[in-house]
């Protein structure tokens, strides 16, 4: 049926949000593609979209998680290009060039990198289509971003004898696309985890961000599949003046056990706190312990995910039938 892949990226060089710049594909089989469209629109609803950055209650933990977790079983492969945005800039000063013409030249051979990384091994004569989110900066006459991906990719087709085929490149809006929608959660997430944003606990509205999205991390982290789908289908790579030949591979399992660790010491002071609530005031209700523990609405889910723990539940177990159903 053929092959597709969706492009996104994150943080921009040239918008100096962060030390790092990301470029994230997306590879999936167009049968599978179907099927994982057809199921996230009846777990989310059709008008319903998927945005990390837009994650800021658990109101909407359950789709989150199912979402993510079914994406993350399938037979998919992920590649990530972190860039170093302070040496990029290096090298853009070292040749007169400013920052944003150092981007328009990482879009002629990162995307490319990132793609080929992912059709290599499919089989020969595999029809592929190329899916970018819709930005408008891609049809830039200095970067023509669709038609130059086809040519490129197609090149290295035939140079390296591999007999794929890229039968169109071309933009859609998120709204249009569940795949764009989770190469963007699952960047946020790595982004997330990658830059340690998950370290902002002081008592601000960014905590209850942060509280919120480490909840849903940590709680995907407690299912072995979704552990297991992160370490062998996501693939990580960064550009920097200081790796060899500028490019090294980076372990998505050093990320992933530093937040657990930095996660269950943060847990384990949480549940101290609450199991006393619970010992000096049993009769309080679910709402009650919130107020108390100063936990607002939208932390919710978080807070009762600790209160089964304690009971000797699982984290999950509310929504273990639901996952074991996927």
């Amino acid at each position: 049926m053929g092959y597709e892949i969706y492009f996104d990226e994150s943080n921009k060089l040239d918008q100096n949000r962060s030390q790092y710049s990301y470029y994230g594909a997306l590879g999936i089989s167009q049968e599978i593609a179907g099927k994982v469209s057809v199921k996230l629109d009846d777990l989310l609803g059709s008008e319903y979209e998927l945005h990390f950055s837009q994650y800021t209650s658990d109101t909407y933990f359950e789709r989150y998680l199912l979402s993510l977790y079914y994406i993350l079983i399938q037979d998919i492969r992920i590649h990530i290009f972190v860039v170093n945005n302070n040496h990029a800039h290096v090298m853009g000063n070292r040749m007169g060039i400013d920052a944003t013409k150092v981007r328009q030249m990482f879009y002629v051979k990162i995307p490319e990198r990132l793609f080929y990384g992912i059709v290599r091994k499919l089989p020969v004569r595999e029809n592929i289509k190329i899916i970018l989110d819709e930005n408008l900066e891609y049809e830039h006459p200095d970067i023509c971003l669709a038609p130059n991906i086809e040519k490129q990719m197609n090149a290295q087709s035939i140079y390296r004898k591999l007999g794929y085929c890229i039968t169109s490149v071309q933009m859609c809006d998120s709204k249009e696309s569940r795949l764009l929608q989770l190469i963007d959660v699952i960047m946020g997430m790595i982004v997330y985890l990658i830059e340690k944003n998950y370290m902002r606990m002081e008592n601000t509205e960014n905590s209850v961000v942060a509280k919120v999205k480490n909840d849903l991390i940590y709680r995907l982290l407690l299912e072995e599949k979704v552990v297991q789908g992160l370490q062998t289908k996501v693939k990580m790579y960064e550009w920097s003046l200081d790796s060899p030949d500028q490019i090294s591979q980076l372990n998505i399992g050093d990320h992933l056990s530093h937040f657990v660790m930095e996660k269950t010491k943060f847990d384990i002071k949480e549940m101290q706190k609450l199991q006393a609530l619970q010992l000096h005031y049993p009769e309080l209700t679910t709402k009650e312990y919130r107020l108390a523990m100063k936990y607002t609405n939208r932390e919710f889910i978080a807070l009762k995910g600790y209160m089964d723990q304690l009971e000797g539940k699982h984290r999950n177990d509310f929504y273990k039938p639901k996952i074991l159903s996927l």
